[in-house]
């Protein structure tokens, strides 16, 4: 474990050691209070977090601030450390029969007030780490984390013999890792001595995947899923092309510009032409001539039934195919008109020759991530010409329907 913490006193602004710490808890509680690993008592550590809570964070040096993250997180993995082995005495001895549990994970989840799914790994952890004398005594001391040691008890079972046998080497190679290096080492060590077990392993990974997405009564829709490595990887990957770093003026966060990122991949898809089906999938929107305008009490929404604002129907429309439908009295088609592109294929490319990029200052997303937006939109009488166009990403051509809609 590194050295100690070290603290501030709030009264004197004296930089403490955890030893001086323990004797400041000694002085205000009077009660004999002894440093870790000398009979160290819960009183003491409960002391010892008031003291910390105590503490002025926003004149703490930021460089004071960083190091204290770092070492009470190896704290809390040397506190978690004693937990499982006070967890696995617990177990063995047959600590439910006190209070008539039926089961460790039941006992936990009642009195611990932790998950089902949390509460059976901890009691697997806690099973599993004394098969594993070497890694135990480096969790312990916090030579390696929680989440390091989790990757070692999550081997299959058929591997616990070359585990015991490798163990020393294992942890001596990742004590100094990040925890995504740790998992290559295992990963690598694993497919050395399991061989063709490692197939079987990564077929069972893709066997887990599944995706799921849904609408809500209020017309979002949830995404759930989890994906094999290599799928995950693609995700990534795609992801990280379409979220560009953050810029100024950018208020969104980082799950938001995921999910502009996902919807951008979903329409570059689509406008590729290359989904299957005889025609080309899109998103159809049914709007009158009111809406177009930007005024309700007509219709407005998706072919799915999920109404539009007026506004999101005006943004739409600024980049899209639209085909006139004239419907009679009794609600049936009468005339369909021919589908035509709202901006012409030769003037798109005009545009993009002329910007090259988003055109909103400071950012730079290319032409395939982008619409072309109607300064003065055409359903107002402004010209499809292209000194009345632009390029704008997806982010800023909804800022700019938004503030027009706030000016008016």
């Amino acid at each position: 474990m590194a050295g100690p913490v070290q603290l501030h006193e709030k009264s004197t602004g004296t930089v403490l050691t955890v030893e001086q710490m323990f004797d400041i808890v000694q002085a205000r509680t009077g009660s004999g209070v002894p440093v870790p690993g000398k009979g160290l008592s819960m009183d003491a550590i409960r002391s010892a977090v008031e003291t910390l809570r105590e503490q002025d964070l926003v004149s703490l040096p930021i460089d004071r601030l960083a190091a204290d993250l770092v070492e009470l997180r190896q704290l809390l993995d040397w506190l978690e450390g004693e937990w499982t082995r006070r967890l696995a005495a617990f177990s063995d001895r047959d600590g439910i029969d006190l209070e008539g549990h039926s089961s460790t994970t039941a006992f936990l989840k009642h009195r611990c007030r932790m998950s089902g799914a949390r509460a059976h790994r901890a009691v697997a952890m806690a099973h599993r780490l004394p098969l594993l004398s070497f890694v135990t005594k480096a969790f312990e001391a916090g030579d390696i984390s929680l989440d390091q040691t989790r990757l070692f008890l999550n081997l299959p079972d058929h591997l616990a013999d070359e585990l015991v046998r490798d163990e020393v080497c294992l942890v001596n190679g990742v004590a100094l890792l990040p925890v995504a290096d740790t998992r290559r080492v295992v990963d690598y060590w694993k497919a050395v001595v399991d061989g063709p077990g490692c197939e079987t392993s990564a077929d069972e990974l893709v066997e887990r995947r599944y995706l799921y997405a849904s609408k809500t009564l209020e017309g979002m829709v949830r995404v759930d899923g989890l994906l094999d490595p290599v799928e995950g990887d693609v995700l990534l990957t795609a992801l990280a092309a379409a979220t560009p770093p953050r810029r100024e003026g950018d208020l969104r966060s980082p799950a938001q510009r995921r999910v502009d990122g996902l919807a951008d991949i979903c329409r570059v898809f689509l406008d590729s032409g290359e989904a299957p089906g005889a025609e080309k999938p899109h998103l159809l929107v049914l709007a009158d001539v009111e809406a177009l305008c930007g005024h309700g009490g007509g219709i407005h929404e998706t072919a799915n039934g999920h109404m539009l604002t007026p506004h999101q129907v005006r943004q739409i429309s600024c980049d899209s195919v639209i085909s006139r439908v004239v419907f009679g009295p009794d609600g049936e088609p009468v005339d369909l008109g021919r589908a035509s592109r709202v901006i012409p294929p030769a003037m798109r490319r005009a545009v993009i020759a002329r910007d090259r990029h988003c055109t909103h200052p400071g950012c730079d997303r290319p032409p395939r991530w982008t619409d072309i937006h109607h300064i003065r939109h055409w359903a107002d009488g402004g010209p499809t010409a292209v000194s009345n166009l632009r390029l704008l990403c997806r982010y800023h051509h909804t800022l700019e329907h938004r503030r027009h809609r706030l000016l008016e």
